[in-house]
């Protein structure tokens, strides 16, 4: 068995103060453990990624039997590589992981069968998600619970086809992966009585840079719903960035009560983000 490398027992370190941070201070936390690093100079995105890292190890370790220990022996990137993989497809990362092991293949040639796959992230991004939502529902709705009071369900019009409901698109209703209320039609003009609270899951995509090239397009759309929905809420997956969801939504005026970013850690918790820039202007304009 190879030697852990320097990453894995930083981060593992560095788990332990974070497992510690109180709810609803894990972001600001995080960026005060990087800061203490022994040894390295981690910015928080980079502790972010070592943590998801050590927990998919340790993910693929229950789910495959491959020992977390050798794969943490390798660069962090490529348990990223191996991560996204069996996310995709878990009977090929077997095999290749299986080859990066035994010194079959390297770690670039890992990179380049992750590369590979990225074409197809269209066409499986709907399994991404419904995994994504069935392994997470506790966790978010719960969050959502405690923050809002409301209580959202699973939203059953994700999964069917209601043609010509509207002349121009699709009803707002079936947009959210959890929603609150009933399912009564929205209205196409006047005022709506029943304003329901509603979760949107970003992504989840294979390629974490996709991420913030979508983010303003996620937030966009949240705060449009905002006209028909009380509360509309950004659920985001452990390995996408949170600042570009936040500037968006600051440059888009929204206040991080009415359309919330619910971040979800590497260990499977999830916290709300509050606003950074609330209280001072961005590049000195309102």
């Amino acid at each position: 068995m190879k030697e852990v490398r320097d990453w894995a027992k930083v981060a593992a370190e560095a788990r332990r103060d974070a497992d510690r941070l109180p709810f609803g201070q894990r972001e600001t936390g995080l960026e005060e453990i990087a800061k203490r690093l022994s040894g390295v100079q981690w910015s928080t995105q980079t502790l972010r990624r070592a943590l998801a890292a050590l927990e998919a190890s340790e993910r693929l370790q229950a789910e495959t039997g491959i020992a977390a220990a050798d794969l943490q022996a390798y660069p962090l990137a490529a348990v990223e590589y191996a991560s996204r993989l069996f996310r995709r497809d878990p009977e090929a990362a077997k095999i290749a992981i299986g080859g990066l092991l035994k010194g079959e293949i390297t770690v670039a040639q890992l990179k380049r069968l992750d590369a590979e796959l990225h074409p197809l992230d269209r066409e499986i991004g709907r399994g991404l998600k419904a995994r994504f939502r069935k392994s997470r529902e506790k966790v978010i709705l719960n969050a959502i619970e405690e923050k809002t009071g409301a209580r959202l369900i699973a939203n059953p019009l994700t999964t069917l086809v209601r043609k010509g409901v509207r002349e121009g698109g699709e009803d707002p209703l079936r947009i959210p992966d959890f929603l609150s209320g009933n399912l009564d039609p929205i209205p196409l003009y006047g005022s709506v009585e029943y304003r329901r609270t509603v979760a949107l899951i970003v992504g989840p995509y294979g390629d974490p840079s996709i991420y913030q090239s979508q983010a303003f397009d996620w937030v966009a759309k949240a705060k449009a719903l905002l006209a028909v929905f009380r509360f509309t809420i950004l659920v985001l997956p452990e390995d996408c960035p949170v600042k570009p969801y936040q500037y968006w939504r600051a440059m888009l005026r929204a206040r991080d009560d009415d359309l919330m970013l619910l971040k979800i850690s590497a260990d499977s918790r999830g916290e709300f983000l509050e606003d950074p820039h609330a209280g001072r202007e961005l590049d000195g304009r309102r």
